[in-house]
């Protein structure tokens, strides 16, 4: 063969040879992808990024709500609506009858439990807890802080189920460093419906004796604000 026709003919089979294995690796990858689960990304924008639980869940965790002397009050506001990595919320409880009654100011991210149920995960305020009291009354306070400002309080997430008439769990072992006076480590128990929740928040010592909190289970808050929580 010419030389001349001898390099054309090799570099056909070349092009050739290289188009035949980009045809291999696109029909591979898409084979591959044909059983992918699409990422957030890939959702198609009509479809809810919660579950009707957890929808639920945050209508009911929404308000202010207090047990029958006022002696405890919960309030929780919805912050950062338009995230969709989570349901927040700020919230702040107040105990007892001193001034300085306010106990525990947290933010939470409600979310569906990948293990099945919700989940709610809590973290701390950047800066000085004093900074956001009262701001459950104008949550666009919290636009202020980005969310990577946050501080997760491991070991204090609560899992909940699906129960009669709402949800209801607990944190899990003793992990949750406590923010409570007095305290080590905390342990929560909740209940929560449309017409208020009941908590069992227990701060406990290094030596396991607890030194917060009702020693019966819980406080009984009913929703005192003008909400029902089912609308």
């Amino acid at each position: 063969m010419p030389r001349e026709r001898q390099k054309h003919h090799q570099g056909r089979h070349r092009a050739g040879s290289w188009s035949t294995n980009l045809l291999a690796v696109m029909l591979g990858a898409a084979g591959l992808c044909a059983g992918c689960t699409p990422g957030v990304v890939g959702v198609p924008e009509e479809l809810p990024p919660f579950s009707a639980s957890s929808l639920e869940c945050a209508r009911w965790m929404a308000g202010s709500f207090a047990d029958d002397g006022q002696a405890c009050r919960l309030n929780q506001a919805r912050i950062w609506d338009e995230r969709t990595d989570g349901i927040w919320f700020y919230s702040e409880l107040e105990a007892g009858a001193s001034p300085d009654r306010t106990v525990q100011q947290t933010i939470l991210r409600l979310n569906d439990d990948l293990d099945g149920g919700l989940l709610i995960a809590c973290y701390r305020l950047p800066g000085a807890g004093a900074n956001y009291l009262g701001d459950w009354r104008t949550p666009s306070a919290f636009d202020r802080i980005d969310p990577g400002m946050l501080r997760s309080m491991g070991g204090c997430s609560i899992h909940l189920e699906s129960m009669d008439g709402g949800f209801g769990g607990s944190t899990r072992g003793e992990r949750c460093t406590s923010t409570l006076p007095g305290s080590s480590y905390q342990t929560t128990r909740l209940q929560l419906g449309p017409g208020g929740i009941t908590m069992w928040l227990r701060g406990f010592n290094g030596e396991g004796t607890q030194v917060f909190g009702p020693a019966r289970p819980g406080w009984t808050l009913e929703r005192v604000d003008a909400r029902t929580g089912t609308d």
